[in-house]
């Protein structure tokens, strides 16, 4: 059966979202974790009207860097991206 796995993640803290510019088109994507052990990159939705609350945002690319089911809690550390 399908169990919530609100619980087991709730004491798991992600690491913050990184803006950056990984593309190079001069705009700021999101780089970012997700409790299921994803690293996903993402565009902002463009502002939208009052009222309308928050867009969605564009997932442009999206790893599993950590199998699920979990056997053993693994999470992210940190999340960072630069040049060497």
């Amino acid at each position: 059966a399908d169990e919530d796995q609100t619980l087991l993640f709730e004491s798991v803290r992600l690491p913050p979202p990184f803006l950056c510019d990984l593309n190079g088109d001069g705009r700021m994507e999101v780089l970012t974790t997700t409790y299921d052990g994803k690293l996903q990159l993402l565009t902002p939705a463009p502002p939208g009207k009052e009222g309308e609350g928050f867009a969605a945002a564009k997932i442009i690319a999206e790893i599993q860097v950590v199998e699920v089911p979990l056997v053993q809690p693994v999470h992210f550390v940190a999340v960072k991206t630069g040049f060497i």
